[in-house]
């Protein structure tokens, strides 16, 4: 898939074929596009400059807020825990690039589990996402790939019923991306 930018409006291609309108809604379905305010920078950056080994803790204040964006749902930033290190530079696609590790733990609260049911609450919830990405050394350059892998587990009770029962719930998404900047890539513009 090759994603281009013209003003303000977003192209999508596979195999030099626009999207259709239904093509679209099914990606977004799976893989969000919309992007929200916050930057990498503002939810998992540092205000210093960082050396290879070192961590820090993400804005747990930003995360909150990006979550209750992209699915309105209201994660308190008390729950919210994570890091970020910086593992190595390695070259990739003949960029040398930052290796940026990123680990978030949410307890307590489950992004866009949506209104529950009435009789239904939320008894005990985890999120952990793992991630790597690897961003060129040139910073006007955009990501050149990512690994995600989010595990969430949820214990939800139905005190509606005679005797309350406990609903778990329990999913993993794991997501691999790989970018082709289209100045570096023979023949790929759509």
């Amino acid at each position: 898939m090759i994603a281009r930018k013209r003003g303000s409006e977003m192209s999508y291609f596979v195999k030099k074929r626009k999207f259709t309108d239904m093509e679209l809604r099914a990606l977004e379905a799976v893989a969000p596009l919309e992007t929200y305010r916050s930057t990498d920078d503002e939810l998992f950056g540092t205000k210093v400059a960082r050396r290879v080994g070192e961590h820090w803790p993400v804005n747990a204040e930003e995360v909150a807020q990006e979550f209750r964006k992209m699915t309105g749902s209201v994660v308190p930033a008390s729950g919210i825990r994570g890091a970020v290190s910086f593992e190595e530079i390695r070259e990739h696609q003949g960029l040398d690039c930052q290796l940026i590790r990123t680990e978030l733990l949410v307890f307590n609260a489950l992004p866009g589990l949506g209104k529950l049911p009435a009789g239904t609450r939320l008894k005990s919830a985890s999120l952990k996402v793992q991630s790597y990405e690897l961003l060129p050394l040139e910073l006007d350059l955009p990501p050149v790939a990512d690994w995600l892998s989010l595990d969430m587990a949820a214990v939800l009770t139905d005190d509606s019923q005679q005797k309350p029962i406990d609903i778990e719930i329990t999913g993993l998404i794991k997501a691999q991306h790989e970018y082709v900047l289209l100045d570096q890539a023979a023949g790929a513009e759509p």
